[in-house]
């Protein structure tokens, strides 16, 4: 048998790893498991975090993240274009895929030189635009520019990135990226139990980074040993072309990133950073959740992309019915059990902890189950090709976002994203963008509500019934984890035994994909 993980030329690759339902199914559960594996880290450092760094010292670290993602826009969807085209001129070769390769690259390092410029403009201003205490003011500008220099990096490895997924091969970036991620999580937890501080899990962070190029690069030589990545291949129409297919998913991003990306830096801009570090908190746990329950998508987005050329709406409408479904099973139970049970799972989790991140957690479990119809309306609109109506409507949800938390954040304090990306994803996620699908597959909107609320009637009945005992029984403590535990499995049997659970295997499985 052959090993499709070591194809030597690239013109020797008679199939694409695109084309193959196992590929797909394997990239899908790679990612489950660097999800799970990042949850057990977030789990085990985030808690050395807050107790060696303090407060203030853990909202500042966040701050510095946030700020520095905002740095992530500069390159102007290339990422999601160099992927597109790989994936599009695979079958052509080697040279094809090199000119593509070192375009993307040449303008990724003239990209990555600009935003060093602006990362050390951000230095400067930071202790200032943050009201950074003064005994933090200079690790922080040190630490800014570490982490600044490692998204620079990232530039460069948003490339080889391109590269091993546009091929078929997410699973290596998933699997490698989070094992190196996982090393320099624990070397920071490491550095902090030392003693060190802000400057020291920054330098980590951009030594993880440097790490995760090298291996990549090793990786992209194993699988793929045609593929060269030579800059005097630079080609202008190909830097054209890249930039005419990313220009709109980059300001999809933009929009995204303002609408659901900009809640920490919003809250210390406008409070302090203890204020922010409450949200951290609460961000963390809410990420992990909607990981959890959104990582299945890396599977149906394939079959999203081919029944919008060969299926009839009805069929089209069924698959995001399914998915739909599939998702909010994962929303529905994660946000339940986190959101009634919010302050011990914390307590549990870092011990002491400010006060407001469970109130913002609760809010961010209702964010997380109404934000689920619009996430998966969004990937099938972007599947089919039909990214600039969605960039118009994220633009919408972004405006909406961001005024509204502007608001409540000045009327109700730290909370005030998170009612903000309330009012958003009610509007938007839940109402409008079903509603735009609905109307676009010929299908009403009541028909949605039925195939995806019903079936989960019984067993969401089933679970908060559970919880609620339990918390009245045992609300706080390890008897927590027992509650939560006997909710999960009066959940998730009864979604077996049900025709929604033989829906959804049928959704995870290759043929029920190809079928649908």
């Amino acid at each position: 048998m052959t090993d499709t993980s070591v194809i030597p030329p690239v013109e020797g690759m008679e199939v694409s790893l695109n084309a193959r339902p196992t590929a797909v199914a394997k990239n899908a559960v790679y990612n489950y498991v660097t999800l799970g594996l990042g949850a057990l880290i977030g789990f085990v450092v985030t808690p050395i975090m807050l107790s060696s760094l303090g407060t203030t010292a853990f909202g500042v670290w966040w701050l510095i993240l946030g700020t520095v993602g905002y740095l992530s826009l500069l390159e102007a969807g290339l990422g999601f274009a160099t992927i597109t085209r790989v994936a599009a001129l695979e079958a052509k070769g080697a040279s094809a895929l090199n000119t593509v390769l070192a375009t993307s690259l040449g303008m990724c390092l003239c990209i990555a030189a600009g935003g060093m410029l602006i990362t050390a403009a951000l230095a400067i201003a930071f202790p200032a635009l943050f009201d950074v205490p003064a005994d933090l003011a200079d690790d922080a500008r040190i630490a800014l520019l570490l982490v600044g220099a490692w998204q620079m990096f990232g530039f460069v490895l948003l490339v080889l990135t391109a590269s091993l997924v546009g091929t078929g091969r997410m699973y290596l970036v998933t699997l490698s990226g989070s094992l190196v991620s996982a090393l320099a999580s624990a070397a920071q937890a490491v550095a902090l139990l030392s003693g060190g501080g802000l400057r020291s899990i920054a330098a980590i962070q951009l030594v993880g980074g440097i790490v995760t190029i090298a291996v990549f690069r090793w990786q992209l030589r194993r699988v793929l040993p045609t593929v060269k990545f030579k800059l005097r291949a630079f080609d202008r129409p190909t830097a054209k072309r890249l930039l005419g297919l990313g220009w709109r998913n980059s300001v999809y991003s933009v929009a995204s990133v303002l609408a659901f990306g900009s809640d920490v830096i919003l809250v210390g801009l406008l409070l302090d950073a203890k204020a922010a570090a409450a949200f951290a908190i609460a961000l963390r746990a809410y990420t992990l959740l909607r990981g959890l329950s959104m990582g299945v998508l890396s599977a149906i987005g394939p079959a999203h992309s081919h029944a919008a050329h060969h299926s009839t709406a009805e069929r089209r409408f069924r698959l995001y019915c399914l998915a739909t479904l599939a998702t909010l099973c994962l929303a529905a139970f994660g946000a339940l059990t986190v959101g009634l049970f919010a302050s011990p799972l914390l307590n549990l989790w870092l011990g002491d902890f400010p006060a407001e991140a469970s109130t913002i957690l609760v809010v961010l479990c209702a964010v997380l189950i109404l934000h689920t119809p619009g996430y998966n309306a969004a990937a099938l609109l972007l599947a089919s090709e039909q990214a600039g109506e969605l960039m118009r409507i994220t633009l919408l949800a972004a405006g909406i976002n961001v005024l509204a938390s502007i608001v409540f954040t000045l009327t109700a304090g730290s909370i005030g994203p998170a009612l903000g990306s309330l009012v958003a994803v009610t509007l938007v996620d839940a109402v409008y963008l079903p509603l735009r699908i609905c109307r676009m597959l010929g299908q009403p909107y009541s028909e949605l509500l039925r195939r995806v609320l019903l079936p989960l009637a019984l067993p969401v009945s089933l679970l908060i019934g559970v919880l609620l005992a339990g918390k009245v029984v045992a609300g706080s403590g390890v008897w927590v984890l027992a509650v939560t535990a006997a909710g999960a499995l009066a959940y998730f049997v009864t979604l077996w035994h049900t025709s929604t659970g033989r829906e959804v295997r049928l959704l995870l499985r290759s043929k029920g994909l190809a079928a649908t």
